[in-house]
């Protein structure tokens, strides 16, 4: 015997069918508000859409603060020139020091190659970058690695993580054996700051004896200049780090 549809079922029935459609608009809603990616991934997407963390437009002090910042970095590298100079590093070499070959449209990226120069005494050595780290807005402000398009500014740079590689002079060649661990043989790495960061080279080659590295004819004849005047660029090294230890006092 066929079963009856009663008035109140068919009611039921086109009540569920409305439910079913309206979760079924809401669920659209959600997905395009939804992103793509989360964490890292999120900040980079809402950063390229010059928004804040949520998408949001940053407004007021948060604002001029990144303002403040990019001033801050374009005094820094004026100041990075002047203390080479002043620790007598060769006018001819100064250009390059000053902007480390970092520009708009040759940044700064993770895995690329560069010469850097130590603190405490006066060498110069090949480096692999591995991270680099730059300064937050406002005295407060906390160092963060760059994870999207790389610096434009090697003055906004707070801090570089690097693999050395020393000139073995008997060879001509780069190891990644530093004088320092040569009895432990094992890779070198390091933390400095960016004024030690003396500018970029091409990606060097790697030697038929084994993993020593060969830079470029044009790269070795700069660290060759750069070499010879390690230590007026150990100097000017000095004088930074001394006026940046007093800029941190004095706030």
């Amino acid at each position: 015997m066929p079963k009856k549809i009663s008035l109140s079922d068919t009611a039921l029935s086109e009540k569920r069918k409305l439910i079913k459609a309206m979760y079924g608009v809401l669920r659209g809603f959600a997905q395009e508000e939804r992103g793509l990616t989360s964490g890292i991934g999120r900040e980079i997407r809402t950063k390229a859409l010059g928004g804040g963390e949520d998408g949001v437009s940053v407004p007021g002090n948060s604002a001029n603060a990144a303002l403040a910042a990019t001033a801050r970095a374009g005094t820094a590298l004026r100041s990075r020139r002047t203390h080479y100079q002043q620790g007598g590093v060769p006018e001819t070499l100064v250009p390059i020091v000053h902007l480390a070959r970092v520009t708009a449209v040759n940044p700064l990226l993770p895995m690329q190659w560069v010469l850097v120069a130590a603190h405490n005494q006066p060498a110069i050595y090949v480096g692999k970058v591995l991270t680099l780290y730059t300064k937050g807005a406002g005295k407060q402000g906390k160092h963060g690695a760059v994870v999207d398009a790389g610096v434009t500014n090697i003055a906004a740079v707070s801090n570089i993580a690097v693999q050395l590689y020393s000139f073995a002079e008997q060879t001509g060649l780069f190891s990644r054996i530093t004088e320092n661990l040569d009895l432990l043989n094992c890779g070198t790495f390091a933390l400095w700051p960016s004024i030690q960061l003396l500018c970029k080279v091409g990606s060097p080659t790697v030697a038929t004896s084994g993993d020593a590295l060969k830079l470029l004819d044009s790269d070795f004849t700069v660290f060759s200049q750069l070499r010879t005047s390690s230590d007026a660029i150990l100097k000017g090294i000095q004088i930074s780090r001394k006026r940046q230890r007093s800029v941190i006092d004095d706030d």
